[in-house]
């Protein structure tokens, strides 16, 4: 279970500070709030060891977005507790080592003591805060569910990183995997093969087949192959620039993708969560699709979606659109439909999310337990060619001494 550690005020507004376990920073909030303690910080004191290869994996050391879900948590705190909205902006700011995070949330207060309303001063920092969240904080403003809505966002963010985690933790895995075993295979090749040719060449015997391929694959390695790896990086750079300025390759990319179920459930994980949580908020249906549109990375189903809220603008139902574009699978259609039946679209997508996500997962799993014992293989028959190209040798050449 996570250890989090608080500093915060008691009920007689002395400062207080310690450890306590949890399931995640909001049960821990509750739990100290029972006890009659005030919040001021919370960070889990494992996440820095635990997140550091995701963070980097991510970008999200620079950025800092791994933390909206601490500094929303603290800024509805605040704002539960009467301290004004440019204040706890401040107070929050204060408290976060990010420089970037520290500079926006002070930039922020500034500009609400200024008249500025939060929505617009967030619109400056759109790098960092999402539509979705700028347009929640615009209506939470308009009806005064400020600290309501920072809370659920918070709770939100956490629960959408901890999700994708998970999913990225479980892709990453294996080429971690394979990375360790071709640089040992690559160690092999560009020390300890060479290091065999000067013994074989004293002897001035004829080499298997086997040998003088592996000694060439050696020699080749050791002379060029940070060259090789040099041109292949600078290659994937250059693809990678070429891809983002042709959008057609791309988009006849991302549709070829949807053919693979992975793929499109974790869209469809991504697009449901978003939904549930813009409906629960209150936003209307039309913006919630718009908006949660932004949360996918496929660009053929942005598309499709693009023209769903054109249909829904003209007065199509919802399900309609969806099953005329052809893009989604019957059960989330059908699903959809009966959620616009019974007037509860917000819990439907909740479901749909919980359940593409245990796609997901199962899907992951089914593939870590298939590709993990084949990396293995692979590399077992790699190191064993390896090994019985040099031994082989070597036994002949104690037969012929003897």
């Amino acid at each position: 279970m996570p250890v989090y550690k608080y500093t915060g005020f008691n009920s007689e507004g002395k400062k207080v500070h310690g450890t306590i376990e949890g399931n995640s920073i909001n049960f821990v909030i509750s739990k100290l709030k029972e006890q009659g303690i005030f919040v001021e910080s919370i960070k889990d004191v494992k996440s820095k060891d635990r997140f550091l290869i995701l963070d980097y994996f991510n970008g999200f050391v620079s950025s800092g977005k791994k933390l909206l879900p601490d500094v929303f948590f603290q800024l509805a705190m605040l704002l539960k507790s009467g301290i004004p909205l440019s204040e706890s902006l401040k107070i929050t700011g204060n408290q976060v080592n990010n420089k970037k995070v520290k500079s926006i949330l002070l930039a922020l207060s500034a500009k609400v003591s200024e008249g500025i309303k939060l929505s617009v001063a967030m619109q400056e920092f759109n790098d960092y805060f999402s539509d979705v969240l700028i347009n929640l904080v615009r209506t939470s403003e308009e009806t005064g569910r400020l600290a309501e809505t920072f809370e659920n966002v918070a709770r939100y963010e956490e629960e959408k990183r901890k999700s994708m985690d998970k999913i990225k933790v479980a892709m990453i895995y294996p080429m971690i995997v394979l990375s360790i075993g071709m640089g040992v295979v690559g160690f092999l090749l560009s020390y300890v093969v060479p290091k065999m040719k000067n013994i074989f060449s004293a002897v001035n015997r004829e080499l298997p087949a086997t040998t003088k391929f592996l000694i060439a694959t050696g020699n080749f390695i050791k002379n060029y192959g940070v060259l090789t790896i040099s041109i292949l990086i600078i290659l994937i750079i250059l693809i990678r620039l070429y891809l983002k300025k042709n959008e057609k390759i791309l988009k006849k990319i991302d549709k070829y993708l949807l053919r693979f179920n992975l793929f499109l459930n974790i869209n469809l994980y991504k697009f449901s969560e978003s939904m549930n949580f813009l409906l629960s908020e209150g936003v209307p249906l039309l913006a919630a699709v718009s908006l949660s549109t932004n949360s996918i990375s496929n660009r053929e189903l942005k598309d499709v979606l693009f023209f769903v809220t054109e249909d829904i603008k003209s007065g199509k139902s919802f399900s309609e659109s969806l099953k005329q574009s052809g893009s989604f699978p019957e059960m989330f259609v059908a699903a959809i439909k009966t959620g616009e039946k019974s007037g509860n679209l917000a819990n439907i997508f909740l479901r749909l999310s919980e359940f593409y996500f245990k796609k997901i997962e199962k899907t992951l799993n089914v593939f870590l337990s298939i590709i993990e014992p084949l990396f293995i293989l692979i590399l077992g028959l790699i190191v064993g060619f390896i090994v019985l190209s040099i031994m082989s040798p070597l036994f002949e050449l104690n037969t012929f001494i003897r």
